[in-house]
């Protein structure tokens, strides 16, 4: 997904790693990073998530439940948990 705020950003899509007391990995979060069109420049995400439209939160949602999608499989075999937080945006549209 690409944002557009004083300059163009795009999404990418990241699996944190959780892991127990006893260091073992438990689950993966799904998070997002902005970067710059055609840069490395990073924005903060903590910056981009309020400026989003309901449309892109959503966007950016359903990237982040196809990237699950995608990966099932893995989780299913690992026995992993997989979990993505969400905003009041899209409980309103869920």
């Amino acid at each position: 997904m690409i944002i557009t705020l004083d300059n163009a950003y795009q999404s990418e899509l990241l699996l944190q790693p959780a892991r127990n007391n006893a260091g073992e990995l438990k689950g993966l979060e799904v998070t997002v990073n902005f970067t710059g069109v055609g840069s490395v420049v990073r924005i903060p995400t903590e910056l981009v998530i309020p400026r989003l439209t309901p449309a892109e939160e959503l966007a950016l949602f359903q990237e982040k439940l196809q990237l699950l999608d995608t990966c099932k499989l893995f989780f299913i075999q690992h026995q992993l948990i997989a979990w993505i937080n969400i905003t009041p945006v899209i409980v309103e549209f869920y």
